[in-house]
């Protein structure tokens, strides 16, 4: 039987990029710099990074979640990439963020 569940992904504002591990978890970056995760079997959202000290500063524009590492990675144009952490590690929590020199001047 095919079981179709609605999510509301209004309040995460205008959704720019969304990416799903293949089982149960999606992740939508937006406009504003959020990212927010949606678990996919309970149809919510379970957590976002309004609330993190380190996120983004403006438009996130690619998301991925890593095959071989328990980490999604979020980028913005300015530059900044930062990594989040998932299960087994603690679940969409900061784990790193670093400044990409794209000018390729030091």
């Amino acid at each position: 039987a095919v079981i179709l569940k609605t999510i509301n992904v209004s309040a995460a504002g205008v959704m720019l990029r969304m990416a799903t591990d293949q089982r149960e978890m999606i992740v939508g970056t937006s406009e504003e710099g959020d990212v927010t995760w949606y678990n996919l079997d309970f149809a919510k959202q379970v957590s976002d990074t309004s609330q993190c000290k380190v996120k983004h500063s403006q438009a996130i524009s690619c998301c991925k979640y890593f095959r071989d590492a328990p980490l999604i990675v979020t980028a913005d144009a300015e530059g900044s990439a930062v990594f989040w952490s998932v299960p087994p590690l603690r679940m969409n929590d900061f784990f790193n963020k670093i400044l990409l020199n794209l000018s390729g001047s030091e």
